[in-house]
This record gives C-alpha cells, sequence and structure tokens, in this order.
C-alpha cells in the first residue's frame, strides 16, 4: 500500500483509540460522580414553594397522580399540569377523527 493510505489509516486508529479512551473515563467519572453524589448529597430533597401550590384538580392522598408524584420525585402540581394536557391532547385528538370521519362520509 501507499505511504499516504497508511498514514490514512494510522490517524484513523489513532483517533478511534483517543475516542474510546475518553469515553471510557467519561464512564468511570460519571460512576464516581453518582457515588460521591448518593454518599455525601441530601438524603431528602426539597421541593421549591410556588405560590398557590394547593392542588385544584381534588387529587387527594391515594389518587393516582399523588402515587405517580411520590415515585417519581414530581410534585402533585406537575402531575396535574402534565395529566391534564394530556386528557387536553387526547380530546382533540379524538375530536379531530370525529370529524375527519365525518368528511369521509360526505365524499362517499
Amino acid at each position: 500500500m501507499s505511504d499516504l493510505v497508511m498514514q490514512g489509516l494510522e490517524l484513523a486508529a489513532v483517533g478511534m483509540g483517543f475516542v474510546f479512551s475518553f469515553l471510557v473515563l467519561l464512564v468511570f467519572l460519571t460512576a464516581l460522580m453518582s457515588r460521591v453524589v448518593l454518599r455525601y448529597g441530601d438524603a431528602k430533597e426539597s421541593e421549591p414553594e410556588f405560590a398557590g401550590s394547593g392542588t385544584r384538580s381534588g387529587s387527594g392522598a391515594g389518587s393516582p397522580a399523588s402515587d405517580a408524584a411520590s415515585s417519581t420525585g414530581a410534585s402533585a402540581r406537575t402531575v396535574a399540569i402534565i395529566s391534564a394536557a394530556i386528557m387536553q391532547h387526547r380530546q382533540h385528538k379524538a375530536a379531530a377523527s370525529v370529524s375527519d370521519s365525518q368528511i369521509h362520509e360526505k365524499d362517499s
């Protein structure tokens, strides 16, 4: 092979080795940081207080929203907002599919 092709292969091998070494180092440093945070971090994370953060949706203890909030670490307010957005999306999607089917029936 020509000298130029050999230099190209050598450069590619060095580059891939460098990237592989960097990724291995990144994995080890991430694992180390995780151990440090688990050991020295606060056991109980505090949530910021929002004005009017009471639940208006009536989701009390034992409701799916409060269960999801406790299992994921999200606040009950956040879970209620996400649930409302999903319901609105599903209603909009259902209304759009009904209007589409009505359009297709008129064309037939």
